[in-house]
Order: C-alpha cells, then sequence, then structure tokens
C-alpha cells in the first residue's frame, strides 16, 4: 500500500512539473514573423541590394534596418522626369539592329548604348544624342526617410530584421542595454499609404528624429503639429522634368512629444510611434495633356486624415486582409529541413554546397511573386 502511495506521488509530482514546465514555455513571445515565408538576417543592409522592398503597387520601400540612423528609399511609380514623347514611332529603327548586335556580341557595350540611343530611342531631332533631347526622361526615387534614435549600435544584442511575404511586413529588432526594440513597416494598398510602426518595451524610451531628403529639386516644411511636407518637381542636372509631386509624413505617438521644426520632426519620450507616409503626383496617363495635371493635395491630405483616425491593429489587419487575397492563390509544399532555420545569407551559401534545403526552392519562387 505504501509503495502504492509513493508511485502516485512521484506520478502527481511529475504531472504538477510537466504542467509548470508547459506554463513557462507559453509565456514565450510569439514568432515576429513565419519562418516557412520570410527572409531574414542577422545584421543591417551594408548596400542597397541587401535592403528588405515593401509596396503596394504605387509605393514602395526598400528597407535598411540600420540601428541607428535608419533609412527607407521610398519610390512612386510615376516619379519619372520625361515628356510625351511624339517621334517614339520609329519605322526604319530596325534597320540598325544588327550593327547594335554586333556591338554586343563584341563586348562594346557603350558603342551598343550609343547606337540604341541614336536609332531606336524617341527624340526630337533625327539622329542627335538621346541623351540631349529634351524628352529624355528617368525614373527617380521619391525620397529617403531617415531616422536617428540616437542609439549606441556597439551595445545591440539579438539583431534581427526579415520579410515576411505572406504578410508583406517587414521588420526590426534588437536588444540594447535592458531594452528591446521592434519595428514593423508595410505598404498597404488597401489605405494607399507605407506604415512604420516603431515600439519600446521599456515605457517612455522611444525617442527619434526623422526627416525626408531628395537629392534635387525639392522643399521640407513643418506642419504643426506632427507632420512634414516635401513638394518639389523633378527637374535634375539641367533637364527639366514634367512631374511635380507632394509628400507628406505625420508621426502618431502613445504618450512622448513631437515636436518639429525646419525639416525635422522629433519624438521625445514615447512608449510608441506610428509614422504615415503618402504622397500625390501630377501624373496623368493622357498624352494629350501632356501627362500632366494638378498635384492631388486634397486626396493626399484624406489619406493621412483617414489612417490617422485608425488602431494601428486595424490598419494592419485591413493591409494583410488585402494582400493575402492576391498572394494565397498560389502555395505549395516541398517540405522544410533543419536548413530552413538558418539565415537566409546562410542559407543560399549552404544550398550552393549541396545542403538539402527544399523550403528554399518555395521561399525563393514566391519571393518573385511578392517582388
Amino acid at each position: 500500500m505504501k509503495k502504492k502511495i509513493c508511485r502516485l506521488c512521484l506520478l502527481t509530482t511529475a504531472c504538477l512539473v510537466l504542467i509548470l514546465f508547459s506554463f513557462k514555455k507559453s509565456d514565450n513571445k510569439p514568432a515576429l514573423f513565419n519562418p516557412t515565408y520570410s527572409l531574414w538576417y542577422d545584421q543591417p543592409a551594408k548596400v542597397w541590394q541587401e535592403a528588405l522592398p515593401v509596396g503596394n503597387g504605387r509605393l514602395g520601400a526598400m528597407i535598411f534596418g540600420r540601428v541607428n540612423k535608419e533609412r527607407l528609399q521610398l519610390n512612386d511609380i510615376t516619379i519619372w522626369s520625361g515628356q510625351p514623347e511624339p517621334t517614339t514611332d520609329i519605322p526604319d529603327a530596325y534597320k540598325a539592329l544588327p550593327e547594335i548586335r554586333k556591338a554586343i556580341f563584341e563586348g562594346n557595350f557603350q558603342e551598343a548604348q550609343r547606337l540604341s540611343g541614336l536609332y531606336m530611342l524617341a527624340n526630337e531631332e533625327p539622329r542627335v544624342d538621346v541623351y540631349k533631347s529634351k524628352y529624355f526622361g528617368s525614373y527617380q526615387e521619391l525620397g529617403s526617410l531617415n531616422i536617428d534614435f540616437g542609439i549606441d549600435s556597439t551595445q545591440v544584442t539579438g539583431y534581427r530584421r526579415w520579410l515576411d511575404i505572406d504578410k508583406a511586413i517587414a521588420g526590426v529588432e534588437f536588444n540594447s542595454g535592458d531594452n528591446t526594440f521592434t519595428r514593423e513597416i508595410f505598404s498597404s494598398a488597401v489605405n494607399g499609404l507605407i506604415v512604420v510602426k516603431l515600439k519600446s518595451a521599456k515605457k517612455g524610451k522611444m525617442n527619434f528624429s526623422t526627416r525626408l531628403t531628395r537629392p534635387a529639386s525639392s522643399k521640407t516644411v513643418f506642419e504643426a503639429p506632427n507632420t512634414l511636407i516635401v513638394t518639389g518637381n523633378t527637374d535634375n542636372k539641367g533637364h527639366k522634368g514634367n512631374c511635380d509631386y507632394e509628400v507628406r509624413v505625420s508621426v502618431i505617438t502613445k504618450k512622448g512629444i513631437v515636436s518639429g521644426e525646419g525639416d525635422k520632426l522629433s519624438i521625445k519620450d514615447a512608449d510608441e510611434a506610428l509614422i504615415l507616409i503618402t504622397c500625390g503626383t501630377s501624373y496623368i496617363r493622357d498624352f494629350d495633356k501632356n501627362f500632366k495635371t494638378a498635384v492631388p493635395h486634397d486626396a493626399i491630405v484624406g489619406i493621412i486624415k483617414k489612417a490617422s483616425a485608425k488602431p494601428y491593429e486595424t490598419i494592419k489587419k485591413d493591409h494583410i486582409a488585402d494582400y493575402q487575397k492576391f498572394f494565397r492563390r498560389v502555395s505549395f509544399d516541398l517540405g522544410q529541413t533543419e536548413a530552413s532555420k538558418a539565415t537566409t545569407v546562410d542559407r543560399l551559401s549552404q544550398f550552393n554546397k549541396g545542403v538539402n534545403d527544399p523550403g528554399l526552392l518555395t521561399l525563393f519562387y514566391q519571393y518573385g511573386r511578392f517582388h
């Protein structure tokens, strides 16, 4: 009888330990991203090619994930400096094709480019250097959102940045001292803007300043209480641009203080912050109107105003639902191996060495659809 009681006590104790252990595990934070459908890295992007993209078909950003001085390079699909080209139909352009091909096959790419510009691209006068043409246009960046956090990057641990292509959300997380900072960035088609969520695990420790800069032809002003407005055009290096634009960047905080002066917004002692970015341009798809109309100022203001009235989780939920209607139309599973737990850089390196990682093939295919 005593032996049965002892065995029962041992069994009961073991069950209690198992239950307690289970509760302890449930306290762990949920995964920040879906590893099956995510690219992730353990260091910031050093060059543009390593930055992670988000976009909604019109408005996009390349995210570098820097600890202290973050940069989001912004793009709008209509920021093009060119004009309508009345001479785009060049009936005898094909006659230059053999000469252009010959230059390419001989490795003389500069000559091939010169010939293409001379014989195949529109110009106001035939056979004139296209790069001197008033019609020659180029796609330009919308600008760069620069965020200065004042964090000592040498004291950072546990750094991760990722792009979850199942949700079209990029993120960054790291520890600095006894605090954890998290960022989420996405470009919402349904809301018409780019959203940046900045959060500090410790209350009142979110401090930063932000500017929106552009290499040329722009002016930034502060609009109280929380907005930067950037206006300009696509003029560049002696070429007259044909597109005007307006960008608005508004910051909404949970607690803390928002102030602005000149071309800068400053945030102090906030728990978290939400940055909303949108723009509009003068581009219109109408040849007879010179592809140009008025910048839609009221619509731009309306997008920010409408989003500002929504909770962040609602904006995020609406974005995911809208995106997944399209992304989840195609899915397949080749299985996962231990190799899928590594960073994307390591997975690529190991895959090239013959390591079995079928999940990387799935990720590569789906990233092509996302991109």
